[in-house]
């Protein structure tokens, strides 16, 4: 064999396939790692918006239970009489159930 098939022979295996595997690892755990990148931040995201989520409904529950202790409205709610009911007919134009529909919408 001659000196240039000689070195070709035996450098190839030790320079190319070892810089190919080299390579190959390299794109695969810069994969990998760009996965769990991207889990961990939306995690992250999630339980933020959950923890959002938590705060909203704890707000609006304290809020309700404010409510429901209100002295003025289980008066207002035990007395059936016609001035209160005129006044809700006032702020109520349309009617209590349509104020209600309203909001929904």
């Amino acid at each position: 064999m001659r000196l240039r098939e000689t070195l070709l022979v035996y450098m190839l295996p030790l320079l190319v396939l070892p810089v190919a595997l080299l390579g190959y690892l390299a794109y695969h755990y810069s994969s990998a790692l760009r996965e769990q990148q991207a889990y961990n931040f939306v995690a992250e995201r999630l339980q933020q918006q959950q923890q959002y989520l938590n705060d909203v409904l704890r707000v609006q529950q304290n809020r309700l239970s404010f409510l429901a202790i209100s002295t003025p409205l289980n008066t207002h709610l035990r007395d059936a009489s016609t001035s209160s009911r005129n006044e809700l007919g006032h702020a109520f134009p349309g009617g209590i159930s349509a104020g209600y529909a309203g909001s929904l919408c």
